[in-house]
């Protein structure tokens, strides 16, 4: 997972918010996918 949050920083900080914000749902998979 950790590898997944590098991808993602590199997408950008917009997209990480989303990420991270859905992760406290516990649709953090759902999200990368959709990145």
């Amino acid at each position: 997972m950790t590898e997944d949050i590098v991808k993602i920083l590199k997408v950008g900080k917009e997209e990480v918010i989303v990420v991270f914000t859905e992760a406290a749902h516990g649709n953090w998979y759902a999200s990368s996918i959709r990145l």
